[in-house]
């Protein structure tokens, strides 16, 4: 294993010019990275202060992760300048304490999978603040998984646990964990 990033990544396991899906895509870096090494890369992003990620190989869709089982497609989801704040503090820009809710575009898993005609992902990250909840919906759906989570923005153990619990159940196994945020590692059978 090795890190790409702050990600870890079993590169033994994955299939040249397959599919990798950047779930939290900031300025990239993972994304870039992977296109670079002629891999296809369905970059998520819902911050409306981002740039759009382009490049050859990356297919950018600003918009949040939401569960595919509300019943009715969604088309926008509600953020928070508390879920954005992580990242925009680290820009330098001092957002005020205030919570500021805002619509966002949206999309299931689901969706974007029968979008781009995926059939399954070489490699999934999910560093998003919060959408880390479709992973309890997913069957496997990439071969490896990595996840950080946020305890920090008020996940609770529960919910980590409900998630991890899910997706042993679908065939995963976790590799470790560690850091400030709790990062599991899956791994598909």
């Amino acid at each position: 294993m090795e890190f790409i990033g702050e990600h870890l990544v079993e590169s033994s396991l994955l299939s040249p010019g397959g599919w990798i899906l950047d779930v939290g895509s900031r300025d990239g870096e993972l994304s870039q990275h992977f296109a670079a090494n002629g891999f296809k890369v369905l970059a998520l992003d819902p911050d409306p202060t981002l740039p759009a990620l382009a490049g050859p190989n990356i297919f950018f869709e600003q918009v949040a992760l939401v569960p595919s089982r509300c019943g009715s497609p969604v088309d926008f989801a509600h953020c928070t300048t508390e879920i954005l704040s992580s990242h925009v503090l680290g820009l330098g820009i001092n957002l005020n304490t205030d919570i500021i809710y805002m619509k966002v575009p949206a999309a299931s898993m689901d969706a974007l999978m029968a979008k781009y005609n995926i059939g399954i992902f070489e490699f999934a990250k999910f560093d998003c603040e919060g959408c880390e909840c479709v992973l309890a919906e997913q069957g496997a759906f990439a071969k490896q998984i990595t996840v950080e989570f946020h305890p920090h923005l008020g996940q609770s153990q529960e919910q980590i646990d409900s998630i991890v619990s899910h997706l042993k159940e679908v065939g995963y196994r976790i590799h470790g964990s560690g850091g400030m945020d709790t990062l599991f590692v899956l791994e598909s059978l």
